[in-house]
C-alpha cells in the first residue's frame, strides 16, 4: 500500500511542475535570481556577500537559495528547477510522515493510507509545487517530532 499510495504521490507531485499552476510568483522568481546571483558571481543581486539576502528588498534566509544552486548550475534557471527542491522537501516529508505514524500505529496499510491522504491533500500538494519556505520548514518539523519520539 505504501509503495502505491508512494509512487503515485511522486508521480502527481513530479508531473508538469514549471508549468502548473502557471508563472511563477515573486518569491520563487527573487530565490531564483538570487541562486543565480550566487552562483554566477559569489554575491547576491545587490552585490553584497551576507548571510541573509535582501532579494527584492525584503530580507530572506539564504539557505533556500543555497539549496537552489546546484540545481541552477546542473539544469539552468527555470521555473521547475526554482520549484524541484520543494517537491522533494514535501516527498520527503511525507516518508518521513510514514515512519512517524508506522512508529505509533505499528501498521503500514495505515501508514500507507496516511501518504496518501497527506499526498492528495490540497494544502501539501499545493505546497510542494510552489518554493515557499513553509513547505520546508514542515519537513524539518516532521522529521525532528519524528527523532524526539524515536529516541524517547
Amino acid at each position: 500500500m505504501f509503495l502505491i499510495s508512494f509512487f503515485l504521490v511522486i508521480f502527481l507531485r513530479f508531473t508538469r511542475l514549471g508549468i502548473v499552476p502557471k508563472g511563477i510568483n515573486v518569491d520563487e522568481a527573487s530565490y531564483g535570481y538570487d541562486a543565480y546571483s550566487l552562483l554566477e558571481t559569489g554575491k547576491d543581486v545587490w552585490g553584497e556577500r551576507s548571510v541573509s539576502l535582501k532579494s527584492f528588498g525584503e530580507y530572506k534566509p539564504s539557505g533556500l537559495a543555497y539549496t537552489l544552486i546546484p540545481l541552477v548550475n546542473a539544469f539552468g534557471l527555470s521555473n521547475t528547477t526554482v520549484r524541484l527542491p520543494s517537491a522533494i522537501f514535501g516527498v520527503l516529508t511525507l516518508i518521513v510522515s510514514f515512519l512517524f505514524v508506522r512508529n505509533f500505529l505499528k501498521s503500514s496499510i495505515l501508514s500507507g493510507l496516511m501518504v496518501l491522504i497527506l499526498g492528495l491533500s490540497p494544502w501539501h500538494f499545493g505546497l510542494s509545487r510552489l518554493f515557499f519556505e513553509a513547505n520546508v520548514g514542515l519537513f524539518f518539523i516532521v522529521m525532528s517530532s519524528y527523532f524526539q519520539i524515536k529516541f524517547i
